[in-house]
């Protein structure tokens, strides 16, 4: 592979992109802030037209589609075998990336002997 006498490709992190302002001063509080005292609740009942027009239960809620035993555990399945797919592939790059230190561990070990 050739050498380039090109300097390093500009790589911008998140400081380059993003301008931080500086912190503000605060002032120092005059005296002691009172202390929080919290509102009585309000009422959740609701407005009488709300109950008025309000459909009932039966009205409300459409029919929910029926979902067979058999189409649950294959997406169950589904979902279990991609996890694990994932799991394998995140834990063989883990690997991977440590094999140079695992490398040279056995080295220095081996040395220290």
């Amino acid at each position: 592979m050739a050498r380039s006498n090109a300097p390093p490709r500009f790589v911008p992190t998140l400081t380059d992109v993003v301008q931080v302002p500086e912190p503000a001063q605060q002032p120092a509080p005059a005296s002691a802030p009172a202390p929080f005292v919290p509102a009585a609740p309000a009422s959740v009942s609701p407005p009488s037209w709300a109950a008025r027009t309000a459909p009932t239960m039966a009205e409300a809620s459409p029919a929910a589609p029926v979902v067979s035993p058999e189409l649950v555990a294959k997406i169950a399945d589904r979902v279990q075998a991609v996890l694990q797919e994932r799991m394998a592939l995140a834990l063989h790059s883990a690997l991977r990336d440590m094999r140079p230190l695992v490398h040279d561990a056995v080295i220095q070990a081996l040395k220290q002997r």
